[in-house]
């Protein structure tokens, strides 16, 4: 995606694209991949990396929203592809927000 084609999306809800929330499991990986036994968790894809990547150059700030139990950290899977420094602090964990999918 082109930074042309994201602010025209973008304008038609009142303006430029400037942050992304993303998911990890089924957005940035696949169920058709193997759980890495380094990180123990499936590896973001080619497609999610090569994406994520195009979303950072032009300069969309990029978080990350998971569903986790305790003592899982999706830190060591974005740091194998990568992909770490994009998403800085802004990584977000289910278990230590106290929250679930199912929370209000």
């Amino acid at each position: 995606m082109t930074a042309h084609r994201a602010q025209w999306h973008a304008r038609r809800y009142g303006g430029p694209i400037t942050h992304v929330a993303l998911d990890y499991g089924l957005t940035l990986t696949s169920n058709a991949d193997p759980i890495d036994l380094m990180t123990g968790m499936r590896p973001v894809t080619d497609e999610a990396n090569t994406a994520v990547w195009a979303l950072g150059d032009v300069g969309v700030t990029l978080a990350l929203v998971s569903e986790t139990g305790p003592g899982l950290d999706r830190s060591p899977a974005l740091q194998a592809a990568g992909l770490d420094a994009l998403f800085g602090d802004r990584v977000y964990l289910s278990h230590e927000l106290g929250l679930t999918k199912a929370s209000p």
